[in-house]
């Protein structure tokens, strides 16, 4: 749900996906499209950017007809995949100085001279200034409130994942309703393994008070950036490099409770002190830890009773998202039924994330549910 001149699924075949984040047209392999043909082989010809890996080898970036070039990877992360560098790129639209400094502080795979970037100033520190002179100048896109930063990682990705937009507009909406049913002050909302920050801004731009954890200290970083892009600096949004089981297990404890809580885990990933965390062995407790933060006792999870509420009103919701191979949309949202009710009033619903392009084809990116607790009589639908 990007608006077209932000981003656009041109085409996918053959194991490879064309996208355009802006003016940027990006080519990169995509499992999801092997066995499908492309519909136009002429136009990938165009691409400024193409992404390759081979088994057991660094990635490889080529950019505008260069020949590919080794990147260098970063420690693997805890988010839906390695963000292996913050942003430095090519420029689409401007963006503050200050929220390029974070680029001094990783690998760069591929930037522009700085004075493409319209708008930036020298004013913003010495990290500003020394990105700047080295160009590394993030290209960014837009949605609703957020400008994203984005760049070419060694990992293949840009630092979005465009088929969670959809999501991002249904917290913004679960948010509002949540904010109005509160006699003062804001929803809470966690968001476990919250990458570069999209669904945290878009909950942030509605009103919440957002708690961010990722185990990537660089993706952190990145995150408060497109904070800082967006304008959305001062709202009260606490970013932490923290492994999310293990946070999440400590809020427990503390008896902290949330209006929403938003989950994308990776199928494979680590914790910044290295534990690992495997999709499989970890999802079952990820979903109870979800359940309780929620307000859930175990009673409700197992007579379908909703759950008690900290502020007295019972307005609540989860968004869970994964890209596990053979993981469906029933699959997953049975296991969120597990750990969370779905009667009297709380709807749940599983669906396939996806890409269209722009001759109505989709391609699968994943999954999705959501669920809300609603008001007693609050017949809004949860798709």
């Amino acid at each position: 749900m990007f608006e077209p001149e932000q981003y656009e699924l041109i085409d996918f075949g053959a194991g490879r996906k064309l996208e355009r984040f802006g003016t940027e047209l990006v080519d990169r392999p995509c499992p999801a499209a092997d066995g499908i043909a492309i519909a136009d082989p002429e136009g990938w010809g165009r691409a400024s950017a193409r992404f390759d890996q081979a088994p057991r080898a660094a990635g490889q970036w080529s950019v505008g007809g260069e020949q590919p070039s080794p990147v260098h990877r970063s420690a693997s992360v805890d988010g839906p995949s390695p963000a292996d560098a913050v942003p430095g790129g090519a420029v689409v639209a401007a963006v503050p100085a200050a929220a390029v400094a974070v680029a001094a502080a990783a690998d760069v795979v591929h930037a522009v001279p700085a004075a493409a970037a319209a708008g930036g100033g020298a004013d913003a520190g010495s990290a500003a200034s020394s990105a700047i002179e080295e160009g590394l100048v993030p290209w960014s896109v837009c949605h609703g409130r957020s400008r994203l930063l984005l760049q070419q990682s060694a990992s293949g990705n840009v630092g979005l994942f465009p088929e969670q937009a959809a999501n991002w507009v249904w917290i913004a909406s679960q948010v509002d309703r949540c904010r109005n049913a509160m006699p003062k002050g804001r929803p809470r909302v966690l968001n476990l393994f919250g990458y570069t920050g999209g669904a945290s801004l878009a909950a942030a731009a509605a009103g919440a008070e957002v708690t961010h954890v990722d185990a990537s200290a660089p993706t952190v970083a990145w995150a408060k950036r497109n904070a800082e892009a967006s304008g959305m600096a001062d709202l009260p949004i606490r970013w932490l490099v923290e492994d999310a089981i293990r946070f999440a297990q400590r809020e427990c404890r503390r008896g902290n409770r949330y209006e929403g809580v938003i989950a994308d885990p990776p199928t494979y990933g680590h914790g910044p002190k290295g534990r690992a965390f495997k999709f499989a062995q970890h999802l079952p407790e990820l979903l109870a830890l979800c359940g309780e933060l929620l307000g859930t006792p175990p009673e409700s999870r197992a007579d379908g009773r909703p759950p008690s509420s900290p502020t007295g009103r019972s307005d609540r919701f989860l968004v869970f998202s994964c890209h596990a191979p053979g993981f469906g949309p029933d699959d997953a949202a049975s296991a969120v039924s597990s750990v969370l009710p779905t009667s009297d009033g709380a709807r749940i619903a599983g669906r396939p994330l996806v890409l269209e392009s722009r001759d109505g084809r989709k391609l699968a990116a994943g999954v999705s549910v959501r669920w809300h607790l609603a008001a007693p009589n609050d017949g809004e639908p949860i798709e």
